[in-house]
């Protein structure tokens, strides 16, 4: 779940963009689409703290070649 949250949450900068918002939030940085959020990537930040110990299995997988729960395929690529 680690390698799947960096993935496909943090960009190359290291910043969280929103991919999706609800209405009402459009006043705060977690309210839209456009730019990256200084609170959702200061969240994200900290789950991966969190988790900091399973960064080395966590590099070794490659979430865009595993199964999709929509029912993908994909052949994961387990760490060494």
């Amino acid at each position: 779940m680690l390698a799947c949250l960096v993935a496909y949450n943090i960009s190359s900068d290291g910043t969280v963009t929103p991919k999706s918002v609800y209405r009402g939030f459009e006043a705060f940085s977690y309210g839209q689409k456009k730019r990256p959020s200084p609170l959702a990537t200061a969240l994200t930040a900290k789950v991966v703290c969190r988790l900091a110990e399973l960064s080395e299995e966590a590099t070794g997988v490659d979430p865009r070649r595993l199964t999709s729960s929509k029912g993908g395929s994909g052949t994961p690529v387990l760490p060494r």
